[in-house]
């Protein structure tokens, strides 16, 4: 039977079609059941179980066969289901870009310094007076006249300079006059936006068992995944989960299957949408091989306390009874990162 403790989506095959629906769930809400279907898809050449690969860039043309799904995790791009040796064009799993943080608020005013003072030192002391030069010789004395007065003698040279004196000292400086008033605090820069937080991939794990799922019940049930994502108190995520498998089942187009994420958490709030698709290989000796994928992409609101996600794959009508890992097999994988 179905846990009522956690809300579900059964998606049910009927065609080739695909049909996304959107809900809005907590822990306390009952099952739900819608039915869906996508594009063939799968295996081509060979049976085998198809997987879900990773890497950073798009794919080559030689990475994968037909009914794989390969996820870029640098730009966060799917690829898939690979059709006929080729990928079909990516579809990007990032959510939109965080909103511009608020302005901050200007800096207060510094307080005005006291103004400044300021004195002129006082002027050196006159040199004192250089001594005198010596006077210069007397001209000789003209010859005396005869009867009446000689001439005049020429006038004697200029004695030569004196020295200069020597300069008076230099005046103290005077003292510094105190600091200027401190200018105004320019405005702070606008807050850049929030980057993108890293994202974890997490390879899930059935409870009691490995990344291999299996299911086989003559009745209606499911296989559910051991609890993850240890989404922490008061804090927003989002998070990508594919699920895929096989199953050598004539009619399965037909057949009930479903798969649902459901919260562990008090108080915590999930949504989340779903998407299916399923096919099977167009030739003949294969002709009762499936693939099929589920991608759930959603959010999750934690409250006061750690939470934690769980996604199952359901048997809607007991349909796999006697089914082996191989005949049905499940592999599924999540990607969770801050929102």
């Amino acid at each position: 039977m179905f846990p009522t403790k956690a809300s579900k989506i059964l998606a049910l095959s009927t065609a080739l079609i695909t049909v996304l629906s959107t809900s809005t769930y907590t822990s306390a809400q009952a099952n739900t059941l819608n039915k869906s279907t996508i594009s063939k898809a799968g295996r081509v050449a060979t049976p085998g179980i198809n997987t879900l690969l990773s890497g950073k860039g798009a794919p080559k043309s030689t990475t994968g066969i037909d009914g794989d799904f390969y996820i870029d995790t640098s730009k966060m791009n799917i690829y898939g289901p690979k059709v006929n040796g080729k990928w079909p064009a990516a579809v990007s799993m990032k959510g939109t870009a965080g909103t511009n943080g608020t302005n901050g608020t200007n800096g207060l005013t510094g307080a005005t310094g006291a103004k400044g003072t300021s004195t002129t030192g006082s002027d050196g002391a006159p040199g004192l007076p250089g001594p005198s030069g010596p006077s210069g010789p007397s001209g000789p004395a003209g010859p005396a006249g005869s009867g009446s007065p000689g001439a005049t003698g020429s006038a004697g040279s200029n004695g030569a300079s004196g020295s200069n004196g020597t300069n008076g000292t230099n005046g103290l400086p005077g003292s510094i006059g105190n600091t200027g008033p401190k200018g105004e605090t320019g405005t702070v820069g606008l807050t850049g936006p929030a980057g993108s937080s890293a994202v974890v991939v997490i390879d899930l794990t059935t409870l009691g068992g490995g990344v291999d799922w299996g299911l086989s019940s003559s009745s209606p049930t499911e296989v559910s995944s051991n609890p993850f994502g240890n989404l922490q108190p008061n804090k927003n995520y989002r998070f990508t989960i594919i699920v895929t498998g096989t199953v050598n089942r004539t009619g399965f187009d037909t057949l009930p299957v479903g798969s649902v994420v459901t919260l562990n958490g008090a108080g915590s709030v999930l949504n989340f949408s779903t998407h299916y698709g399923h096919g099977n290989v167009s030739s003949a000796t294969y002709v009762s091989t499936y693939s099929f994928s589920f991608i759930h992409e959603g959010t999750v609101s934690v409250s006061d306390s750690v939470s934690s996600l769980v996604v199952s794959v359901i048997d809607g009508g007991g349909w796999s009874a006697g089914f082996s890992t191989f005949a049905f097999g499940i592999s599924a994988k999540a990607f969770i990162q801050l929102a």
